[in-house]
């Protein structure tokens, strides 16, 4: 009897067309659900105005504001996810678990500035649900089948 090594497969590629049909998707629910919640917080009460840690005036966050801090990253992460389509889905499912921890970890900048409890809420709000919609848009596209 002789025996046979079995060598782990090589990660199949992903398309290039899923990876940007992935952020595209991710990149709207995200910008739907920060422009809600920037909505909601107005419509409530929130005066969504922010003054960073050491910063000598206060600024106004905005659907302009939302938009920009939305799209940019989540397009860089579109850029990563075309790059590492050869890693397979191991590859992806590390990108949106990567993504998920920013939103989180990024939670403390909304809670360290001088706002309302209103403001702050909704922008932590806005960076959990963005990093959260992210790995839940990227996971399921890394899940796809291989082709036969």
């Amino acid at each position: 009897m002789t025996k046979q090594q079995l060598e782990p497969a090589p990660p199949w590629t992903l398309p290039a067309a899923t990876g940007w049909k992935a952020g595209v998707i991710s990149t709207v629910l995200a910008l739907a659900a920060n422009l809600a919640a920037l909505a909601v917080a107005t419509v409530a009460g929130a005066k969504m105005l922010v003054q960073p840690a050491g910063a000598t005036e206060a600024m106004t966050v905005g659907a302009w504001l939302a938009i920009v801090t939305t799209v940019v990253p989540l397009a860089l992460g579109t850029v990563l996810l075309v790059l590492l389509r050869a890693r397979g889905p191991k590859g992806w499912r590390m990108l949106a678990s990567v993504g998920l921890a920013i939103g989180v970890l990024t939670v403390v900048m909304p809670l360290t500035t001088t706002a309302s409890a209103g403001t702050k809420t909704a922008l932590a709000f806005m960076h959990v649900a963005t990093g959260l919609i992210w790995y839940l848009v990227v996971r399921r596209a890394a899940a796809q089948e291989p082709p036969a």
